[in-house]
């Protein structure tokens, strides 16, 4: 049966799915529980969640100045994660002719980037949720600064090809720990700035690429984009050693000492105005925890490892996430999310043969700023109007069901997802050819970008909503299944393109694309149902636990 916002209710009430709560659940100010809770030291309505300890090795207690410096350190790290991609995309008829190799094999550097970003990703997964998040910032910043150099060295294309491994390998920190350790350090009434920042300087960063890589291709040769990278990326390195502690935090507290016989019949007698449900059993079990941590010191924030956080099988950490993955659910997500994600890198890869040489001849120059400047607006608009979309779709569907939220709210922006992506990509593909001016499909592109963003935020934000406590490690085996489906296609999209043409290739995509879109409708229907016998299943309901 179907409830107010046609969702389907369980068919046994017993289970409660995991992801479903109270949307905005009320303070209860008057209660001494509330009252105990910590506060804004100056917005004191504002009851800091989660809430922070007294430790002061805790990141939530670190002065503003630490986290900030921290931040924006990792954020213009971030900004160099995302040139990496797209840095030679302008340049693939040159780089092919530098190792004469065909541009077909020159696409595929980019198909082995994200192959290994999955790879590592995954592995990096498994050693931040035990040994802490900083190691993975300092070697995946090792990865990018070498292989940007090897890059500018290469003299052949399987060093080339090295050199993308490397470099792929580097991405995979901005990948899966940068949004962890943005939740370590900063509550929640700060995340949103902090979030949007990260996504749209990120993003900005793969659409402008191109552009100045194309300048640069044009005056200097394309050798010097990786030179000026690596540049940056030696800074970043070097802020990340000095400015970048452990964030991942687990209290540790001492053995309990032991009271005296006097001090324990003095507890006992200023216990005895409690109440008789609170029990004295022993003076050792009355005796509070006593944690004693070091202070964080400039020595102590440059450790490379943290301490050992999770006592878990490695085996559990590594399955247990690939569970959650073959849900039915989730799934449907990670194909949805991996068709969003193959726009970038399958347009990244055909932009030099289509409009500089089997349809158009332009320079490189022009053809970076034809990759750039529309999937920029395109890409920037959707990520600036998809919080606002699904915060507002998911407040008024639960007023509907008396405040719960449910995760299946996240796909409403599949609608508009759908819709720009018919436009974009349809239109890309009817709009390429000696009648049309290149400017005219490179500006449908933007379209096209809206919606793959509205449509990988809205299955990126569905499947964490949907494990809130499995986000990370679900999201890294996506990670992975993306990347390698990517990986496969670099090998057939250029020569698919080159026989069928610019038509048949788009209009392909795009149509598997929407259909993929448009099983969001039973997802949304069916999920929360979904959800619950995935819940009681012995092997699944284990993995989401």
């Amino acid at each position: 049966m179907l409830n107010k916002v046609f969702i389907a209710e369980p068919l046994e009430s017993s289970i409660d799915p995991p992801g479903t709560c109270l949307f905005d659940p009320p303070e209860q100010d008057e209660t001494e529980e509330a009252i105990a809770l910590k506060r804004h030291p100056k917005n004191h309505h504002i009851i800091l969640r989660p809430q922070p300890t007294d430790s002061p090795l805790d990141p939530l207690n670190w002065s503003t100045l630490r986290k900030e410096a921290m931040f924006w350190t990792l954020l213009v790290g971030s900004v160099c994660t995302g040139v990496i991609g797209p840095i030679i995309v302008p340049a693939f008829p040159t780089v092919a002719a530098a190792f004469n190799e065909p541009v077909a094999k020159i696409a595929q550097l980019n198909g082995v980037l994200v192959l290994f970003e999955g790879v590592a990703g995954v592995i990096f997964t498994v050693t931040s949720a035990f040994w802490g998040r900083r190691h993975t910032y300092l070697l995946c910043t090792i990865f990018q600064f070498v292989g940007c150099i090897w890059g500018a060295t290469a003299q052949s294309y399987g060093s080339m090809y090295g050199a993308r491994v490397l470099m792929g390998m580097g991405m995979a920190a901005c990948a899966v720990a940068l949004g962890s350790t943005i939740t370590d350090c900063f509550f929640s009434y700060e995340l949103g700035v902090k979030v949007a920042l990260w996504q749209v300087t990120y993003v900005a960063a793969v659409n402008v690429a191109p552009i100045i890589s194309g300048i640069i291709t044009t005056n200097l040769g394309w050798r010097y984009c990786f030179w000026v990278l690596a540049a940056f990326q030696g800074a970043v390195l070097i802020a990340v050693i000095l400015l970048c502690p452990e964030t991942k935090y687990k209290p540790r507290s001492l053995p309990i000492k032991p009271f005296s016989n006097l001090e324990a019949k003095r507890l006992e007698e200023q216990l005895e105005h409690k109440e008789k449900s609170s029990t004295f059993t022993s003076p050792e079990a009355a005796t509070p925890l006593r944690v004693e941590e070091e202070r964080l010191t400039f020595l102590s924030t440059l450790k490379f490892w943290g301490q050992r956080y999770d006592t878990e099988s490695i085996w559990i950490t590594i399955f247990r996430p690939v569970c959650v993955v073959f849900t039915p659910h989730i799934f449907w997500a990670t194909i949805a999310y991996t068709l969003s994600f193959n726009w970038y890198v399958t347009t990244g890869a055909v932009y030099g043969q289509i409009y500089s040489g089997q349809y158009y001849d332009v320079s490189v120059k022009t053809n970076g700023y034809l990759a750039g400047v529309a999937p920029l607006i395109g890409t920037l608009a959707s990520c600036l109007a998809f919080g606002p979309i699904t915060d507002f779709s998911a407040r008024w569907l639960s007023v509907k069901v008396h405040g719960t939220f449910e995760p299946e709210y996240r796909l409403v922006s599949l609608a508009p997802a759908i819709v720009f992506t018919a436009i974009g990509g349809f239109g890309w593909a009817l709009t390429v050819g000696p009648e049309w001016h290149y400017l005219v499909s490179t500006s449908l592109a933007g379209f096209l970008f809206a919606g793959a963003t509205l449509g990988l935020c809205s299955v990126v934000a569905y499947a964490n909503s949907c494990y809130p406590s499995q986000g990370g490690d679900t999201f890294a085996i996506m990670l992975l299944i993306r990347s390698s489906f990517i990986f496969g296609a670099t090998y057939y999209l250029n020569n698919w393109l080159l026989v069928n043409g610019v038509k048949q290739f788009f209009c392909v995509w795009t149509g598997i694309a929407i259909g993929v879109y448009a099983l969001g409708l039973p997802v949304y229907i069916y999920g929360k149902r979904m959800r619950a016998a995935c819940a009681r299943s012995k092997i699944l309901g284990w993995a989401a636990s």
